[in-house]
């Protein structure tokens, strides 16, 4: 990929993570969710994001069960593929499903001063604890995330 089209991915996917579905009201037109049940992979939750000045498109698509999340991050310029982020976790202690989402929404969406994809280096609230080991940069890229709940 071409260094100023990789320089846009880029910014765009940091544009699209710093707009979770739940923003305010003047965002939703570019940031929103689509319901498990009206999205044609059933089950799964659906946040997409279009922005961009050359037609970019953004969506993340994940699903909880009963042992953890899996999932993936697609990024499309002008209707062609070009980017994408698969991931997946698991739980190994008793927990309220719900609790460790939104705690996990919280963390991947914390507000950050320097580009890396995921989630930030360290997100910590109350008794939770977020950390994500990453090597490499967008064009290729491994990590490891850890929650903690105390």
């Amino acid at each position: 990929m071409e260094a100023d089209l990789l320089a846009e991915l880029e910014q765009f996917y940091r544009e699209a993570i710093q707009h979770p579905p739940d923003s305010p009201a003047e965002e939703i037109k570019r940031a929103y969710f689509v319901p498990p049940e009206q999205h044609f992979h059933r089950g799964f939750e659906v946040h997409r994001f279009e922005g961009g000045s050359r037609h970019w498109f953004y969506e993340d698509r994940n699903r909880w069960n009963v042992v953890g999340i899996g999932g993936d991050e697609f990024i499309y310029y002008k209707n062609e593929l070009v980017w994408i982020h698969q991931y997946n976790g698991f739980v190994t202690v008793p927990v309220q499903e719900e609790d460790i989402r939104n705690f996990l929404h919280r963390a991947l969406y914390a507000p950050r001063t320097f580009f890396r994809p995921h989630g930030p280096r360290i997100h910590t609230e109350d008794d939770w604890a977020y950390a994500c080991d990453m090597q490499g940069d967008l064009t290729a890229f491994e990590g490891k995330e850890r929650i903690l709940c105390a």
